[in-house]
């Protein structure tokens, strides 16, 4: 599976999706789509009239093509390539969710991937700062007792963080995906 989200901020056209008797035709360009070269299914991000959706597309769908790869770092080494839809069909049954309502469902995405990005950022943070106190010497380094109680109270602030967000996603607080996004991706997280 692989998602087409980024455009290329120079092109003014984005992908669109007008709404037919049969269902849409799909029309853009999607770049840095990563692992889709790998993948049997696409979600396509599209503008609609009255907002955004998401389209779940299989591969060698008729005008849905792949173009050029992009050189990036990758997880596993997958691809980084460019998604061309041409007059691409797409049914009812492929819509996620409902019409223009693909909003919601990327920041409900977007917090639960800031969690998990934060609860392995924490493990391995968790982890250096063990491996330093055990090798750690009082005598020979005075002011690092100082910088190591203040990495683990910054430790501490961001698992609280983390695991409040978690805890307000899993039992589907309203509106709790937009609170998690916006401490995810402004320095109130590392003001904590």
């Amino acid at each position: 599976l692989a998602f087409a989200l980024s455009e290329d901020w120079q092109e003014s056209k984005t992908t669109r999706a007008e709404k037919t008797e049969q269902g849409y035709v799909i029309n853009g360009r999607k770049v840095y789509v990563n692992q889709a070269r790998e993948a049997d299914w696409i979600i396509v991000l599209c503008e609609v009239e009255g907002g955004l959706s998401l389209f779940l597309l299989e591969k060698g769908r008729s005008g849905l093509f792949l173009g050029k790869d992009f050189q990036r770092s990758s997880a596993y080494e997958l691809s980084w390539s460019e998604v061309i839809l041409q007059n691409v069909e797409a049914k009812d049954e492929d819509l996620i969710g409902e019409d223009a309502g693909a909003e919601e469902l990327c920041e409900l995405a977007l917090a639960q991937a800031g969690a998990g990005a934060s609860a392995m950022a924490i493990g391995i943070l968790n982890e250096a700062l063990r491996e330093i106190k055990s090798g750690f010497q009082r005598e020979k380094f005075g002011m690092m007792e100082y910088e190591l109680a203040e990495l683990s109270i910054g430790l501490e602030s961001a698992r609280a963080l983390t695991y409040q967000s978690a805890y307000g996603i899993d039992k589907n607080f309203i509106g709790y995906e937009k609170k998690a996004c916006l401490l995810y991706t402004s320095d109130a997280a590392d003001e904590l």
